[in-house]
């Protein structure tokens, strides 16, 4: 879920993202994730030109407005849990800025992140994630 959506992100596996984003039910079934992928794909490339930012130092409010964009055109279902998460995470986020103008709350949880994708790997939806992390898919071999 979430773990592997913040994974994809700072790796920029659009398609993967796009199906982690399945996996939380916020797409609903029967959305063309290709679709999605290559909006995915636009926005995060936009906001990265904007920001002239890596999308693992994009700030959260960054990262929300791709999602609420997405959400419109897409019409995600958003859990009221999910945007109390974000609202949370962006008011923590902004304590953090006011400390340290280069702080990002994505690349703060990386390690987080490969910790727990690592340590989870026997699970079977974790396997496929450090899978997707480690293996470069078009070359057969590890990135």
């Amino acid at each position: 879920g979430m773990v592997a959506a913040l994974a994809h992100v700072a790796t920029e596996q659009w398609g993967l993202l796009a199906a982690d984003l399945q996996v939380m039910q916020l797409v609903k079934p029967g959305t063309n994730l290709a679709d999605v992928e290559a909006a995915l794909r636009a926005e995060f490339s936009e906001v990265q030109a904007l920001s002239r930012k890596s999308v693992d130092k994009l700030r959260l409010r960054d990262f929300a407005g791709v999602l609420a964009r997405l959400a419109v055109r897409f019409r995600f279902d958003l859990p009221p849990y999910y945007t109390l998460v974000l609202r949370s995470l962006s008011t923590l986020e902004g304590i953090a800025l006011a400390v340290d103008p280069q702080f990002s709350v994505i690349a703060a949880a990386q390690p987080f992140v490969w910790g727990y994708v690592s340590a989870s790997s026997r699970r079977p939806g974790f396997r496929a994630v450090l899978c997707s992390l480690l293996l470069d898919p078009s070359q057969e071999r590890l990135q």
